[in-house]
This record gives C-alpha cells, structure tokens and sequence, in this order.
C-alpha cells in the first residue's frame, strides 16, 4: 500500500500521490493562466490500526517549540494540532 500510494523515484515508479499533487499543479499553472485566483491546501493522514494521524502538523508544536527540521502547517492545522483525529464511522 505505501508504495502504490509514494512510489520510489521519479518516472514510471512514482506513486498516486506524486502523480496526483503534479496534475494538481499542472492545473493550477493553466488555470491562473486564465485569471482564475484560488488557495490550494493539502492534508497528509496516515491510517494505521484504525488511528488517524496527520504527518503534515508539526508535533513539536503541541509543546509550544518550533522545529526546523519538520513542516510547518497554516496557524489553522497548528491550532488544531491538539485534536484527536478520529475515523467517522456511518451507525
């Protein structure tokens, strides 16, 4: 599942998500290329043993330091960083 979703490399062994943030991308160069104006915003979750846990917040940022070392996301994530992610079930 991890390299079908990441890859290995560049070319014909990348994975689904390289593949996709590329089209993305693409489509945003056309599409502001036409005037359009827009925000673009993504979230990296990891489900593992039914836990949800998003690799893009900064975890240092929990305990109030700042990290270098790993991403930062917007104030929003950051403020958010304390919440329990959860998988929404239908009952």
């Amino acid at each position: 599942k991890t390299h079908t979703m990441q890859g290995s490399g560049n070319g014909v062994m990348r994975g689904i998500i390289p593949r996709a943030v590329e089209q993305i991308l693409s489509q945003v160069k056309v599409m502001q290329a036409q005037r359009w104006q827009f925000t673009v915003s993504a979230s990296f979750l990891e489900i593992y043993n039914e836990n949800l846990r998003d690799l893009l917040v900064n975890l240092n940022l929990q305990d109030g330091a700042s990290s270098s070392s790993a991403p930062s996301r917007p104030s929003s994530a950051a403020a958010s960083a304390n919440q329990k992610l959860a998988i929404k079930r239908d009952r």
